[in-house]
């Protein structure tokens, strides 16, 4: 019973939380490709890192 109502004043507490959180159709996230360049603290600076770069707009 103690584990149900905490789970219960989470929920109420992440429901109010997100109460006002803006739904508009407007939102978009972009995701593409990136290459991250070396740092000088590498070991191997000649070795350039290939990953995903995401961009929100809201």
């Amino acid at each position: 019973m103690v584990a149900l109502y905490l789970v219960n004043i989470v929920d109420a507490y992440v429901d109010a939380s997100l109460a006002h959180f803006d739904i508009s159709p407007d939102l978009s996230m972009q995701v593409r490709p990136a290459v991250i360049a070396p740092s000088q603290a590498t070991s191997s600076p000649l070795r350039a890192s290939v990953g995903l770069q995401c961009a929100f707009s809201f």
